[in-house]
C-alpha cells in the first residue's frame, strides 16, 4: 500500500521511481506564461534576444499550442540569426494558425535573411492575401520586392565601352 499523495501530485506515467509531476490548474498555467510572455517582450525591447527566446522557450513548455509564442520566439531567432530555428517557428505558428497573417510574415522575413527572395515574397503575397492593411506586412515585402529588382538588375549584361554600339544610325 503506497502513502497517500499530496494534492496536485502524481506518480509520473510508466515509472517505477518515485517522481511525482505537479499539476497545476489552467489558470495558474495560462498567468505564468503570460508573464513569460510580457517579461520576453520587455527583453526584446532591451535587446536581449537569447533571454526572450529562452523565455519563450519555457512558455511553450507549457503551452505548445500558442501560435503567438511562436511567432514572438520566431522574432528573437531572427534577431539573433538563427534562421533554422527561426523557419522552424515560423512554420510551427503557420501550422498552428493558417489564418493569421503575421505568421506568413515571419516566414517570409526568415526566407528573405536566407536570401530565398521568391519564396520570401510568396510568403508575404499570402499574408497579405489574409491582412491586405497589414503595414508590417507591406513593408516587408517592400525590402523583399527592391531586393529581387536589385538581384535582376545585377543579371542584365550592360555594355562595355568598348563594345560597338549599334544604336540610331546616321
Amino acid at each position: 500500500m503506497s502513502a497517500p499523495r499530496p494534492r496536485g501530485m502524481t506518480e509520473a506515467a510508466g515509472s517505477a521511481s518515485t517522481e511525482r509531476i505537479l499539476h497545476f490548474p489552467e489558470s495558474v498555467v495560462r498567468a505564468a506564461v503570460d508573464a513569460l510572455k510580457e517579461v520576453a517582450v520587455d527583453d526584446f525591447k532591451s535587446e536581449h534576444f537569447a533571454k526572450a527566446a529562452e523565455r519563450l522557450g519555457v512558455a511553450l513548455s507549457l503551452d505548445a499550442t500558442s501560435h503567438v509564442l511562436y511567432s514572438n520566439r520566431c522574432t528573437a531567432w531572427i534577431a539573433l540569426e538563427q534562421y533554422d530555428r527561426a523557419m522552424a517557428d515560423a512554420d510551427e505558428c503557420i501550422r498552428l494558425q493558417p489564418a493569421w497573417a503575421k505568421g506568413y510574415l515571419r516566414r517570409g522575413s526568415v526566407l528573405y535573411r536566407l536570401g530565398a527572395l521568391d519564396d520570401a515574397e510568396a510568403a508575404l503575397r499570402e499574408g497579405l492575401r489574409l491582412e491586405p492593411d497589414s503595414e508590417p506586412i507591406k513593408l516587408e515585402l517592400e525590402r523583399v520586392v527592391s531586393a529581387i529588382a536589385e538581384r535582376m538588375a545585377r543579371q542584365v549584361p550592360r555594355p562595355s565601352a568598348s563594345a560597338p554600339f549599334h544604336g540610331v544610325q546616321q
